[in-house]
């Protein structure tokens, strides 16, 4: 798509997906992690060993899966992040603008049939991360841009002080423009307490009086979300509903395994998914999905083929490996 321009930002990491070996004998995998769980906890006050296979290694995070699936799409990105000079985000470099503002991390994937367990190593900065950022990237792109996409805020230590200080330092005096888009995605919250999220969240709705605002949760994250906010219902619609009702944020988007849900002003959407028992890859899945999502509110399509396209890119991806481009998406 010709003329549209996002800024991505801000971790980075090498993603080495392996798959947890049950049987050695047999090279049988754990196909689930309760199975692996189980296992786990008939090893109580013993210690074990667990071998694994690693298949790939390839760039991850959040930031450049949902960058480089949106250069794909045709859009224009600036792709910020803790990149180094690793060789893995070689494909990132030739789809998108990048630029990089400290040394590359690493988490290790364990794979499993339709899900995955993240062992991420910790993010810490001896730095200010907006004040290196903003030396090496022109922050107007941040107020300029057709949409600024906020993500992984779980996994860096310091990202509640960089969205306020980009917030503050670049939004703040910006007049209203609901044409353009703001895009967020906390990712797993489960290990911060009530009050961190509350003042993230305090800091995305300032976000929203400047820009159209969407908040993306997974399955996981949406329950904590719910139990966080004492949102009582057993029904996603009510959940989803009552949420929304109590954040000002323009938009809450959900994505599950079977199901994907929006609510905005325009109302309630929901889509089923093309629900895959054994996946080919899941590490990306969720930033392809909102990845695809995004490139479809920019080409201003309703909620409901918003969604429609978001699950096609997620499906393409864990069946294939392989991220949708604008062909895959009509």
């Amino acid at each position: 798509m010709k003329n549209k321009i996002v800024t991505v930002g801000f971790d980075g990491f090498i993603d080495i997906l392996t798959k947890p070996i049950k049987n050695t004998f047999t090279n049988e995998y754990f196909k689930t992690i309760e199975e692996f769980g189980q296992y786990l906890v008939s090893k109580s006050n013993v210690s074990c060993s667990i071998e694994y296979t690693e298949f790939e290694r390839k760039l991850g995070g959040n930031m450049p899966n949902f960058a480089y699936s949106l250069a794909c799409k045709g859009i224009e990105v600036n792709a910020i992040g803790t990149l180094g000079d690793a060789p893995e985000f070689d494909k990132l470099r030739q789809k998108c603008n990048t630029f990089s503002y400290g040394k590359e991390y690493s988490a290790q994937a364990l794979e499993f049939d339709s899900c995955k367990i993240f062992l991420a190593q910790s993010v810490n900065l001896d730095f200010d991360p907006y004040e290196k950022i903003s030396s090496i990237f022109d922050t107007t792109n941040f107020t300029e841009n057709d949409a600024f996409v906020l993500l992984n805020w779980s996994e860096l230590s310091f990202s509640t002080k960089l969205w306020d200080d980009i917030y503050k330092k670049c939004f703040a005096i910006e007049n209203t423009n609901k044409n353009k888009f703001l895009f967020f995605d906390l990712c797993d919250i489960e290990r911060h307490d009530y009050d961190e999220v509350v003042e993230i969240l305090n800091i995305i709705q300032k976000y929203c009086t400047k820009r159209y605002g969407i908040l993306s949760l997974n399955g996981n994250e949406f329950n904590i979300l719910a139990r966080l906010l004492n949102v009582k219902s057993s029904d996603p619609k009510q959940i989803i509903k009552k949420i929304y009702s109590n954040l000002h944020i323009d938009e809450i988007l959900v994505h599950t395994t079977k199901l994907s849900y929006s609510c905005s002003a325009n109302g309630f959407y929901s889509k089923d998914t093309k629900y895959v028992e054994k996946l080919v890859v899941s590490t990306g899945s969720g930033d392809n999905f909102n990845a695809s999502f995004l490139y479809a509110k920019l080409r201003g399509f309703d909620a409901d083929k918003c969604l429609e396209i978001a699950n096609l890119g997620a499906y393409k991806y864990i069946t294939t490996g392989e991220c949708a481009d604008f062909s895959d998406l009509k």
